[in-house]
């Protein structure tokens, strides 16, 4: 997701129901789970009627999100790697706690040029949350920080570097990408742009309750 002059609604429609979301299906448990959600953004544009900027891509409000059945693919120690905007930083935050995730840290991607106001905003981030215990290198490997530099690509693509990062951590973890745009070697991916390796049910849409998160 990119962000730039942005206002959130979550109580606006949403297009979700362009995402097929079904029960998890076997027995099939994930240590690591990365996931790039599509946030409910809007882009202010006023050449529009509307105002917004529609987006290339559906959305998904913040309460359907917190209620996909993540848990039901969790592995006993589990790490979840979660994109998020600026805007979006403590609903994300909010949301791996529905899922059943403590919060632990933040990475950050920072962008080479930057848009919006002043400052610009140049940033993006990803949410780590841990449930249980998992193992990872030892603690005498060459160190990596928290935060990277790479180029954008094209609108709301994901730099390689995370994912790259995450492999090398946790080499022999299961690893699953939800609202994944293409498959790679060594993961499960879910989204509504590929063959789906699981399947995956959210509560039915009357299970859906208008909420306040703050």
């Amino acid at each position: 997701m990119c962000s730039a002059n942005i206002t959130t609604n979550d109580d606006t429609k949403h297009n979700s129901n362009n995402f097929k979301i079904f029960l998890a299906m076997g027995n099939k448990k994930y240590q690591i789970i990365y996931a790039d959600p599509p946030y409910p953004i809007k882009w202010t544009n006023s050449n529009t009627v509307s105002g917004f900027k529609r987006l290339e891509y559906p959305t998904m409000g913040i309460a359907e999100m917190c209620h996909l059945p993540i848990k039901k693919i969790m592995d006993d120690g589990c790490k979840c790697f979660v994109w998020t905007t600026n805007g979006f930083l403590l609903e994300t935050i909010y949301m791996i706690k529905q899922w059943g995730f403590q919060y632990d840290k933040v990475w950050t991607w920072c962008k080479k040029t930057g848009a919006g106001g002043h400052p610009r905003n140049a940033t993006e981030h990803i949410v780590e949350g841990t449930a249980g215990f998992i193992k990872t290198i030892g603690m005498h490997e060459p160190a990596t920080n928290n935060w990277f530099i790479a180029s954008r690509g094209k609108h709301s693509e994901k730099p390689e570097e995370p994912r790259q990062m995450i492999e090398r951590f946790y080499p022999n973890s299961a690893k699953i990408e939800l609202f994944a745009r293409r498959k790679y070697i060594g993961w499960d991916a879910w989204g509504n742009e590929i063959e789906n390796d699981i399947d995956l049910m959210s509560l039915s849409e009357d299970s859906f309750i208008q909420t306040k998160l703050f």
